[in-house]
C-alpha cells in the first residue's frame, strides 16, 4: 500500500528531525579539526531524505581580515566539476544529440590521439571514465592560462599514450576538458554556457561560476591558504584554471551544492521537472571502470569508476563520491543514494579533513559504530612530522 502525501510529508518530517538530532555538536567536533590540523575554515552540507538537515561553516573564509566562513561561501570545488561535466553530455544524450559509445570522431570529426585505432575507437563514454590509454599529461595545461580548448585537444595528439583503450584506469583532465570542449561544440556554445543554462539554472545555482576571477567578485569567498615550512598558514595566490574548467574549474558554495546533491539523490528531478532521465543519471553513478587501487582498510571496498564520480561500499552501504583539490582548496562530495543522503564539505586549506568530516557525518546519520577518522589520521601526520 502507498503511503498518503501527509503521510510521507510527516515520515520525511521524522527522518530530518532525528538527522538533526544525530548531528547534533558536530560543530564542535568541526572546529577541533581545524585548529588540530591547522586549517583556516571548512563548511559543510548535509541532505537526508529530500531535505536540507545541515549547512554551516566553520572558521575563517579570510584570516587577514577575520571574515567568518558560511553556508554562502563560495569556494574551487576543482575535480567534483567532473561529475557536473559528466551529468551535462548525460543531458545531451537525452536530448538525443549524443551516444555514449558512438565513436567520438562521428561528433569531433577532427579528435586525433597518437594511436590511429584509439582515435577511431574511442568513445564520449571513455573521456569520463579515465579508460582513454593516456596518462595525466597535467604539465600541458597546469600554470596554462594560453590557447583555446579547441587547441588544447588538436595538440592531444602529439601526447604519448601509456596503455591501450580501456586496458587501464589512468585519472585524466585533458579528457574531461575534452567533454566539456564536446557539450560546447554540440549545443552550439560552450561548456560554461552549456552548464549554466541546463543544470545551474534549473537547480537554483545561482552564484556558482566558473572561474576564480569572477568569484573574487563576490561579497562572501573563501582565500586559499597553505602552511609554509615552519608550520604557519599564508595566503597563497588563486589557482586560474579556466582552460581546463569542464575538469575543474567550478566554484560555488555549500549552500548551492545541497541542491546539486538533491537533484542526484532524487532521480534527476528538481521539483516537478524530470531534468535528466532516472536511467540516464543510474548510468552515471554506475560502475563502468575498476581502478586498481586496493583497499586501504577491508570496510571500504575497492573503488570503481562511474561517469565523472568514483563508486564504493562503505561500511555495507553504497557510496557515490568525487574529492576535488586545487591549490588552497579541498572538496569532498559524498552520495548514499540507496540511503537517501548527500554530503559536502570543503576547506580552504591544503588539508584531507574535508571527506574525514563527511565520513563522520555518514556514521551518525547511518546509525553506524564510531570510528575517529579524524583522530586516525591526526595520529598519522604526528608520526610523518
Amino acid at each position: 500500500n502507498q503511503e498518503s502525501p501527509a503521510s510521507e510529508a510527516t515520515d520525511r518530517e521524522e527522518r530530518a528531525r532525528a538527522s538533526r538530532e544525530a548531528l547534533e555538536g558536530f560543530g564542535d567536533l568541526a572546529r577541533q579539526a581545524l585548529e588540530d590540523f591547522n586549517v583556516p575554515g571548512a563548511a559543510l552540507a548535509v541532505v537526508v531524505g529530500g531535505e536540507v538537515v545541515f549547512a554551516e561553516g566553520f572558521g575563517l573564509r579570510d584570516l587577514e581580515a577575520r571574515r567568518p566562513m558560511t553556508p554562502d561561501t563560495l569556494f574551487a570545488i576543482g575535480s567534483t566539476t567532473k561529475a557536473m561535466t559528466a551529468t551535462l553530455l548525460g543531458l545531451l544524450v537525452d536530448e538525443g544529440r549524443l551516444e555514449w559509445d558512438q565513436p567520438l570522431r562521428r561528433y569531433l570529426p577532427t579528435f586525433r590521439l597518437s594511436d590511429p585505432t584509439i582515435s577511431d575507437r574511442l568513445t564520449p563514454r571513455d573521456l569520463v571514465t579515465h579508460r582513454s590509454g593516456l596518462p595525466r599529461h597535467d604539465l600541458l595545461w597546469y600554470n596554462n592560462n594560453d590557447g583555446t580548448r579547441a587547441e588544447m585537444v588538436e595538440r592531444l595528439a602529439h601526447l604519448e599514450l601509456s596503455a591501450d583503450l580501456r586496458q587501464r584506469f589512468q585519472y585524466n583532465n585533458l579528457m574531461f576538458m575534452t567533454a566539456g570542449y564536446l557539450a560546447g561544440q554540440l549545443t552550439g556554445t560552450s561548456w560554461e554556457q552549456a552548464l549554466r543554462e541546463r543544470l545551474f539554472m534549473p537547480l537554483g545555482m545561482t552564484r556558482s561560476n566558473f572561474s576564480v576571477a569572477e568569484s573574487q567578485k563576490d561579497d562572501d569567498f573563501a582565500q586559499p591558504y597553505r602552511e609554509n615550512d615552519e608550520q604557519e598558514l599564508e595566503r597563497i595566490p588563486f589557482r586560474t584554471i579556466d582552460l581546463i574548467g569542464p575538469a575543474g574549474s567550478v566554484n560555488s558554495s555549500v549552500d548551492e551544492m545541497a541542491r546539486w546533491l538533491l537533484f542526484n539523490l532524487n532521480g534527476g528531478r528538481v521539483g516537478e521537472r524530470q531534468l535528466v532521465k532516472p536511467t540516464t543519471l543510474a548510468d552515471i553513478h554506475s560502475p563502468h571502470m575498476t581502478t586498481g587501487e586496493t583497499p586501504e582498510r577491508p570496510e571500504i571496498s575497492q573503488g570503481t569508476s562511474g561517469l565523472g564520480w568514483g563508486i564504493d561500499a562503505y561500511r555495507g552501504h553504497r557510496r557515490v563520491a568525487h574529492g576535488g583539490g586545487i591549490d588552497g582548496f579541498i572538496t569532498s562530495v559524498m552520495l548514499f543514494p540507496d540511503d537517501g543522503i548527500g554530503l559536502v564539505s570543503f576547506n580552504n586549506g591544503q588539508s584531507g579533513i574535508s571527506s574525514l568530516l563527511n565520513q563522520h557525518a555518514a556514521d551518525r546519520l547511518l546509525g553506524l559504530e564510531p570510528v575517529d577518522w579524524l583522530g586516525e589520521a591526526l595520529d598519522l601526520s604526528l608520526i610523518h612530522i
